[in-house]
């Protein structure tokens, strides 16, 4: 049986919308798009063009480019793959935190993952929203633990759990194929 606040909470939950984590899934393909029309995705010169992680530009002062490969991406598998996890994890960490609060999650996390792309990878191109939304993954964990005696024991286990292994199947997989860069 559901208990009262357990109904208040889920209901909250699911009621609220998730508009940014949708404009940022939109304007992801909107770039590619753009992307697509003017090199292709793949093409060294347009990625440098639409801002890639490349340390040799980064290091004459184009720290830009700590934030835009974030809203690239590497041929359309590479869009799909973090779109389809954009799509199930963006709303979630949302309507848990808010729009502007995922924006800066979204952003700061994507950041830091492309300043370890720097540091760990710095003679490869790279980018993408797998940063970023392995951050949104962490935001759920640490909201599924902080708040695991407030909210529905099978709303934080759901998070929990299934972020875990989420997570996990990712990093083998990134591991696993050697042109991923985590």
């Amino acid at each position: 049986m559901i208990e009262e606040r357990d109904l208040d909470f889920l209901h909250a939950f699911w009621s609220r919308r998730a508009v940014t984590a949708y404009a940022i899934f939109g304007l992801n393909i909107l770039i590619f798009l753009l992307m697509s029309f003017s090199g292709g995705s793949t093409n060294e010169s347009t990625l440098l063009a639409f801002g890639v992680k490349s340390n040799m530009e980064i290091d004459q002062g184009e720290i830009w480019r700590f934030v835009t490969p974030i809203f690239l991406h590497i041929g359309l598998l590479h869009l799909g793959f973090n779109s389809y996890a954009l799509w199930i994890v963006g709303p979630h960490v949302e309507k848990l935190y808010g729009g502007a609060r995922f924006l800066l999650l979204y952003v700061i996390t994507g950041i830091a993952g492309v300043a370890a792309s720097y540091v760990y990878h710095p003679d490869i191109i790279s980018a993408g929203a797998s940063g970023a939304i392995f951050g949104l993954f962490g935001a759920l964990l640490v909201f599924s633990f902080r708040y695991r005696r407030s909210i529905p024991q099978s709303f934080s286990q759901a998070l929990g759990k299934g972020m875990l292994m989420t997570v996990g199947i990712n990093l083998v997989i990134g591991y696993m194929i050697p042109q991923v860069d985590n």
